[in-house]
């Protein structure tokens, strides 16, 4: 739409306050590097979801569960849930299992 009414504004010698924003030689080099630099960000988040061990989180309030290699247990240290290796519910407030963890 802005594309249209520019180029009928030109066929028509009048000037639109389109026209500087979509100007093909704007540059603005500020909000290039933070974009570049959001865009570089996600990138590197992307390319390393698989490289990094995903830690198991305590589906009752989102704790990150510690392994106790006593019992052999995933433990929620904020309050007292227990699952074993498998992700499955032993004891606690969680009321769901875990999904399958590695």
């Amino acid at each position: 739409m802005a594309a249209a009414k520019i180029v009928a504004a030109q066929i028509m010698g009048r000037k639109t306050p389109y026209e500087e924003v979509f100007t093909p030689q704007r540059f603005r080099p500020k909000a290039a590097a933070v974009t570049f630099l959001s865009h570089a960000g996600h990138s590197a988040a992307g390319l390393m979801k698989g490289a990094v061990p995903k830690v198991p989180r305590c589906p009752h309030m989102g704790c990150r569960l510690v392994y106790n290699r006593m019992d052999g247990r995933y433990e929620c240290p904020c309050h007292g849930s227990q699952f074993e290796q498998n992700g499955k519910i032993c004891s606690g407030p969680a009321q769901e299992s875990l999904p399958f963890i590695n």
